[in-house]
Protein backbone atom coordinates (compact mmCIF):
# COMPACT_ATOMS: atom_id res chain seq x y z
CA UNK A 1 0.00 0.00 0.00
CA UNK A 2 2.81 2.38 0.86
CA UNK A 3 4.56 1.58 -2.42
CA UNK A 4 1.38 2.38 -4.35
CA UNK A 5 1.03 5.71 -2.55
CA UNK A 6 4.68 6.57 -3.23
CA UNK A 7 4.27 5.74 -6.91
CA UNK A 8 1.16 7.93 -7.10
CA UNK A 9 2.99 10.85 -5.50
CA UNK A 10 5.92 10.37 -7.88
CA UNK A 11 3.62 10.37 -10.90
CA UNK A 12 1.85 13.52 -9.70
CA UNK A 13 5.16 15.28 -9.14
CA UNK A 14 6.39 14.24 -12.58
CA UNK A 15 3.16 15.43 -14.21
CA UNK A 16 3.37 18.76 -12.40
CA UNK A 17 6.98 19.13 -13.47
CA UNK A 18 6.12 18.43 -17.08
CA UNK A 19 3.17 20.85 -16.97
CA UNK A 20 5.43 23.50 -15.48
CA UNK A 21 7.99 22.90 -18.20
CA UNK A 22 5.27 23.22 -20.85
CA UNK A 23 3.98 26.45 -19.32
CA UNK A 24 7.50 27.83 -19.07
CA UNK A 25 8.23 27.00 -22.70
CA UNK A 26 4.88 28.44 -23.81
CA UNK A 27 5.45 31.68 -21.89
CA UNK A 28 9.13 31.95 -22.77
CA UNK A 29 8.97 31.27 -26.48
CA UNK A 30 7.63 34.24 -28.46
CA UNK A 31 7.07 34.28 -32.21
CA UNK A 32 6.72 37.88 -33.40
CA UNK A 33 5.00 38.34 -36.82
CA UNK A 34 6.64 40.39 -39.53
CA UNK A 35 5.81 44.09 -39.26
CA UNK A 36 5.09 43.92 -35.54
CA UNK A 37 7.07 44.45 -32.35
CA UNK A 38 6.57 43.20 -28.79
CA UNK A 39 7.63 44.95 -25.61
CA UNK A 40 9.25 42.91 -22.82
CA UNK A 41 9.01 44.13 -19.22
CA UNK A 42 11.19 42.75 -16.47
CA UNK A 43 9.83 43.32 -13.02
CA UNK A 44 7.61 46.12 -14.33
CA UNK A 45 10.28 48.01 -16.25
CA UNK A 46 10.93 48.18 -19.98
CA UNK A 47 13.53 45.55 -20.74
CA UNK A 48 13.79 45.24 -24.51
CA UNK A 49 11.89 45.13 -27.79
CA UNK A 50 11.31 41.91 -29.65
CA UNK A 51 11.71 42.26 -33.39
CA UNK A 52 9.99 39.94 -35.89
CA UNK A 53 11.17 36.34 -35.41
CA UNK A 54 11.52 33.69 -32.68
CA UNK A 55 12.55 34.88 -29.18
CA UNK A 56 13.01 33.38 -25.71
CA UNK A 57 12.24 35.35 -22.55
CA UNK A 58 12.90 34.45 -18.96
CA UNK A 59 9.43 33.82 -17.65
CA UNK A 60 8.09 34.75 -15.10
CA UNK A 61 10.65 37.51 -14.61
CA UNK A 62 10.00 38.79 -18.11
CA UNK A 63 6.44 39.68 -19.14
CA UNK A 64 5.05 40.67 -22.56
CA UNK A 65 3.33 44.05 -22.33
CA UNK A 66 -0.22 44.29 -23.70
CA UNK A 67 -1.48 47.60 -25.05
CA UNK A 68 -5.12 48.70 -24.88
CA UNK A 69 -6.02 51.31 -27.46
CA UNK A 70 -9.42 52.72 -28.35
CA UNK A 71 -10.65 54.32 -31.54
CA UNK A 72 -14.02 55.39 -32.94
CA UNK A 73 -15.62 53.52 -35.79
CA UNK A 74 -18.80 54.10 -37.76
CA UNK A 75 -21.20 51.17 -37.86
CA UNK A 76 -24.19 50.92 -40.14
CA UNK A 77 -27.36 49.38 -38.76
CA UNK A 78 -30.96 49.14 -39.88
CA UNK A 79 -31.63 52.41 -38.04
CA UNK A 80 -28.76 54.19 -39.74
CA UNK A 81 -25.09 54.88 -39.04
CA UNK A 82 -23.79 55.38 -35.53
CA UNK A 83 -20.38 55.91 -33.92
CA UNK A 84 -19.06 53.30 -31.50
CA UNK A 85 -15.80 52.94 -29.57
CA UNK A 86 -13.72 49.94 -30.59
CA UNK A 87 -11.19 48.55 -28.09
CA UNK A 88 -7.98 47.10 -29.48
CA UNK A 89 -6.03 45.01 -26.96
CA UNK A 90 -2.93 43.19 -28.19
CA UNK A 91 0.70 42.44 -27.47
CA UNK A 92 1.72 42.89 -31.11
CA UNK A 93 2.37 46.54 -31.85
CA UNK A 94 1.89 47.32 -35.53
CA UNK A 95 4.90 49.17 -36.99
CA UNK A 96 3.44 49.47 -40.49
CA UNK A 97 1.67 52.46 -41.92
CA UNK A 98 -1.88 52.59 -40.66
CA UNK A 99 -4.89 54.49 -41.90
CA UNK A 100 -7.89 55.29 -39.77
CA UNK A 101 -10.79 57.69 -40.00
CA UNK A 102 -11.29 60.61 -37.69
CA UNK A 103 -14.94 60.88 -36.54
CA UNK A 104 -16.91 63.63 -38.30
CA UNK A 105 -15.82 66.92 -36.77
CA UNK A 106 -18.09 69.95 -36.43
CA UNK A 107 -16.30 73.26 -36.98
CA UNK A 108 -16.97 76.91 -37.83
CA UNK A 109 -15.38 78.50 -40.89
CA UNK A 110 -13.91 81.98 -41.06
CA UNK A 111 -17.14 83.25 -42.65
CA UNK A 112 -19.19 81.93 -39.68
CA UNK A 113 -20.64 78.83 -41.31
CA UNK A 114 -20.98 75.55 -39.45
CA UNK A 115 -19.53 72.60 -41.37
CA UNK A 116 -18.75 68.95 -40.74
CA UNK A 117 -15.35 67.61 -41.85
CA UNK A 118 -14.52 63.96 -42.51
CA UNK A 119 -10.77 63.36 -42.20
CA UNK A 120 -8.46 60.37 -42.63
CA UNK A 121 -4.95 60.01 -41.13
CA UNK A 122 -2.01 57.88 -42.24
CA UNK A 123 0.46 57.21 -39.42
CA UNK A 124 3.16 54.83 -38.35
CA UNK A 125 4.92 54.32 -35.03
CA UNK A 126 8.54 55.44 -34.90
CA UNK A 127 9.32 55.17 -31.17
CA UNK A 128 7.93 52.19 -29.26
CA UNK A 129 8.68 53.60 -25.82
CA UNK A 130 6.90 56.91 -26.47
CA UNK A 131 3.97 55.24 -28.21
CA UNK A 132 3.44 52.70 -25.37
CA UNK A 133 4.46 54.66 -22.29
CA UNK A 134 4.31 58.29 -23.46
CA UNK A 135 0.51 58.38 -23.83
CA UNK A 136 -2.20 56.35 -22.16
CA UNK A 137 -4.28 55.67 -25.27
CA UNK A 138 -2.42 56.44 -28.48
CA UNK A 139 -5.25 56.13 -31.00
CA UNK A 140 -7.82 57.99 -28.87
CA UNK A 141 -5.34 60.80 -28.27
CA UNK A 142 -4.64 61.01 -31.99
CA UNK A 143 -8.38 61.27 -32.71
CA UNK A 144 -8.85 64.03 -30.14
CA UNK A 145 -5.86 66.06 -31.31
CA UNK A 146 -6.80 65.57 -34.97
CA UNK A 147 -10.29 66.92 -34.27
CA UNK A 148 -8.79 69.99 -32.59
CA UNK A 149 -6.42 70.51 -35.54
CA UNK A 150 -9.34 70.25 -37.98
CA UNK A 151 -11.35 72.86 -36.05
CA UNK A 152 -8.35 75.20 -35.91
CA UNK A 153 -7.59 74.87 -39.62
CA UNK A 154 -11.24 75.28 -40.66
CA UNK A 155 -11.61 78.43 -38.55
CA UNK A 156 -8.84 80.13 -40.54
CA UNK A 157 -10.43 79.59 -43.97
CA UNK A 158 -13.74 80.39 -45.61
CA UNK A 159 -15.96 77.67 -47.00
CA UNK A 160 -15.20 78.77 -50.56
CA UNK A 161 -11.44 78.58 -49.92
CA UNK A 162 -11.77 75.11 -48.40
CA UNK A 163 -13.82 73.71 -51.26
CA UNK A 164 -11.69 75.30 -53.95
CA UNK A 165 -8.45 73.70 -52.68
CA UNK A 166 -8.38 70.88 -50.13
CA UNK A 167 -4.56 70.78 -50.12
CA UNK A 168 -4.39 74.04 -48.15
CA UNK A 169 -6.49 72.82 -45.25
CA UNK A 170 -4.82 69.38 -45.35
CA UNK A 171 -1.39 70.96 -44.95
CA UNK A 172 -2.64 73.13 -42.09
CA UNK A 173 -4.15 70.15 -40.26
CA UNK A 174 -0.96 68.13 -40.70
CA UNK A 175 1.21 71.00 -39.41
CA UNK A 176 -0.91 71.53 -36.31
CA UNK A 177 -1.17 67.80 -35.63
CA UNK A 178 2.59 67.18 -35.96
CA UNK A 179 3.26 69.92 -33.43
CA UNK A 180 0.79 68.36 -30.98
CA UNK A 181 1.76 64.67 -31.20
CA UNK A 182 5.53 65.02 -31.55
CA UNK A 183 5.97 63.31 -28.14
CA UNK A 184 3.68 60.39 -29.01
CA UNK A 185 6.31 58.45 -30.95
CA UNK A 186 4.31 58.48 -34.19
CA UNK A 187 4.89 60.06 -37.58
CA UNK A 188 1.99 61.69 -39.45
CA UNK A 189 2.48 60.60 -43.03
CA UNK A 190 -0.55 62.29 -44.57
CA UNK A 191 -3.84 63.95 -43.77
CA UNK A 192 -6.70 63.61 -46.22
CA UNK A 193 -9.89 65.64 -45.98
CA UNK A 194 -12.54 63.48 -47.60
CA UNK A 195 -15.26 66.11 -47.69
CA UNK A 196 -16.51 69.28 -46.03
CA UNK A 197 -20.28 69.34 -45.70
CA UNK A 198 -22.52 72.00 -44.17
CA UNK A 199 -23.95 71.03 -40.82
CA UNK A 200 -27.60 70.09 -40.36
CA UNK A 201 -28.34 73.59 -39.06
CA UNK A 202 -26.73 75.20 -42.10
CA UNK A 203 -28.59 72.83 -44.41
CA UNK A 204 -31.88 73.81 -42.79
CA UNK A 205 -31.00 77.49 -43.08
CA UNK A 206 -29.99 76.99 -46.70
CA UNK A 207 -33.24 75.17 -47.44
CA UNK A 208 -35.21 77.97 -45.76
CA UNK A 209 -33.35 80.64 -47.75
CA UNK A 210 -33.82 78.68 -50.98
CA UNK A 211 -37.51 78.27 -50.21
CA UNK A 212 -37.85 82.00 -49.55
CA UNK A 213 -36.06 82.80 -52.81
CA UNK A 214 -38.35 80.46 -54.73
CA UNK A 215 -41.42 81.97 -53.11
CA UNK A 216 -40.15 85.49 -53.87
CA UNK A 217 -39.44 84.46 -57.46
CA UNK A 218 -42.91 82.97 -57.80
CA UNK A 219 -44.44 86.14 -56.40
CA UNK A 220 -42.44 88.24 -58.86
CA UNK A 221 -43.52 86.00 -61.74
CA UNK A 222 -47.14 86.24 -60.62
CA UNK A 223 -46.84 90.02 -60.40
CA UNK A 224 -45.31 90.14 -63.89
CA UNK A 225 -48.11 87.94 -65.26
CA UNK A 226 -50.74 90.05 -63.50
CA UNK A 227 -49.16 93.22 -64.84
CA UNK A 228 -49.16 91.80 -68.37
CA UNK A 229 -52.81 90.82 -67.98
CA UNK A 230 -53.69 94.33 -66.82
CA UNK A 231 -51.75 95.82 -69.72
CA UNK A 232 -53.58 93.53 -72.15
CA UNK A 233 -56.91 94.52 -70.60
CA UNK A 234 -56.06 98.21 -70.92
CA UNK A 235 -54.93 97.67 -74.49
CA UNK A 236 -58.16 95.84 -75.35
CA UNK A 237 -60.23 98.57 -73.71
CA UNK A 238 -58.35 101.22 -75.67
CA UNK A 239 -58.82 99.23 -78.88
CA UNK A 240 -62.55 98.87 -78.19
CA UNK A 241 -62.85 102.58 -77.46
CA UNK A 242 -60.94 103.43 -80.62
CA UNK A 243 -63.12 101.10 -82.68
CA UNK A 244 -66.27 102.50 -81.09
CA UNK A 245 -65.14 106.07 -81.80
CA UNK A 246 -64.21 105.10 -85.34
CA UNK A 247 -67.63 103.48 -85.81
CA UNK A 248 -69.39 106.53 -84.42
CA UNK A 249 -67.27 108.75 -86.65
CA UNK A 250 -68.11 106.57 -89.65
CA UNK A 251 -71.81 106.80 -88.76
CA UNK A 252 -71.58 110.56 -88.44
CA UNK A 253 -69.82 110.78 -91.80
CA UNK A 254 -72.46 108.51 -93.33
CA UNK A 255 -75.26 110.64 -91.86
CA UNK A 256 -73.61 113.80 -93.11
CA UNK A 257 -73.17 112.21 -96.52
CA UNK A 258 -76.84 111.20 -96.56
CA UNK A 259 -77.83 114.70 -95.54
CA UNK A 260 -75.66 116.11 -98.33
CA UNK A 261 -77.22 113.71 -100.83
CA UNK A 262 -80.73 114.66 -99.66
CA UNK A 263 -79.80 118.35 -99.92
CA UNK A 264 -78.47 117.80 -103.42
CA UNK A 265 -81.68 115.95 -104.33
CA UNK A 266 -83.79 118.81 -102.94
CA UNK A 267 -81.64 121.35 -104.78
CA UNK A 268 -82.02 119.43 -108.02
CA UNK A 269 -85.79 119.17 -107.45
CA UNK A 270 -86.08 122.89 -106.83
CA UNK A 271 -83.93 123.55 -109.86
CA UNK A 272 -86.16 121.33 -112.01
CA UNK A 273 -89.25 122.99 -110.55
CA UNK A 274 -87.82 126.42 -111.38
CA UNK A 275 -86.97 125.32 -114.92
CA UNK A 276 -90.48 123.89 -115.38
CA UNK A 277 -92.11 127.05 -114.13
CA UNK A 278 -89.95 129.21 -116.37
CA UNK A 279 -90.81 127.01 -119.35
CA UNK A 280 -94.53 127.19 -118.63
CA UNK A 281 -94.41 130.90 -118.13
CA UNK A 282 -92.75 131.28 -121.47
CA UNK A 283 -95.41 129.17 -123.13
CA UNK A 284 -98.23 131.09 -121.41
CA UNK A 285 -96.63 134.38 -122.26
CA UNK A 286 -96.38 133.32 -125.84
CA UNK A 287 -100.03 132.11 -125.81
CA UNK A 288 -101.36 135.30 -124.07
CA UNK A 289 -103.49 133.41 -121.43
CA UNK A 290 -104.15 134.23 -117.83
CA UNK A 291 -100.77 134.25 -116.25
CA UNK A 292 -101.72 133.71 -112.60
CA UNK A 293 -103.87 130.69 -113.22
CA UNK A 294 -101.44 129.14 -115.58
CA UNK A 295 -98.61 129.67 -113.10
CA UNK A 296 -100.62 127.92 -110.46
CA UNK A 297 -101.50 125.14 -112.87
CA UNK A 298 -97.88 124.79 -113.87
CA UNK A 299 -96.80 124.58 -110.25
CA UNK A 300 -99.45 122.01 -109.54
CA UNK A 301 -98.44 119.83 -112.46
CA UNK A 302 -94.76 120.10 -111.70
CA UNK A 303 -95.38 119.34 -108.08
CA UNK A 304 -97.37 116.27 -109.08
CA UNK A 305 -94.05 114.68 -110.04
CA UNK A 306 -92.79 114.96 -106.42
CA UNK A 307 -92.75 111.89 -104.12
CA UNK A 308 -96.09 110.55 -102.89
CA UNK A 309 -95.38 111.67 -99.35
CA UNK A 310 -96.01 115.28 -100.48
CA UNK A 311 -99.83 115.70 -100.78
CA UNK A 312 -100.56 119.41 -100.27
CA UNK A 313 -99.06 122.66 -101.29
CA UNK A 314 -100.05 126.16 -100.13
CA UNK A 315 -99.84 128.64 -102.95
CA UNK A 316 -98.01 131.79 -102.07
CA UNK A 317 -99.20 133.91 -105.04
CA UNK A 318 -101.23 137.02 -104.26
CA UNK A 319 -104.14 136.00 -106.50
CA UNK A 320 -104.57 132.57 -104.80
CA UNK A 321 -103.48 133.40 -101.24
CA UNK A 322 -104.76 130.79 -98.80
CA UNK A 323 -105.93 128.40 -101.57
CA UNK A 324 -104.87 124.79 -101.22
CA UNK A 325 -104.53 122.62 -104.25
CA UNK A 326 -104.99 118.91 -104.01
CA UNK A 327 -102.51 116.74 -105.96
CA UNK A 328 -103.54 113.25 -106.91
CA UNK A 329 -101.15 110.59 -105.89
CA UNK A 330 -99.93 108.39 -108.64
Amino acid sequence: MAELLNSLIMYMFLASFLIGIAIFIYQSVNLVPYGFVRVVERLGELSRELKPGLHLVLWPLDQIHHVRWTYTSEQHTSRGAKLVDVVEETSNIDMRQRMFDIPPTDAVTNDRLRVRANTMLTIHITNIKDAVYGVADLLKSLETNAACAVKRAVSELTLEQIRSDFSTIQNKIKTYLVETVKTYGVAIESVRVQDILPSDEVLKQTEAVTRQKLEAQQRCEQQVVQRKIEEMKQKLELDLKARRHAHERDEELANEKKKEEIGEIHAKMHERMGDAEAHKLKKIKDAGGTIEYLIAESKARSLSNLPRSITTLVMGHDAFAGTTLKINEK
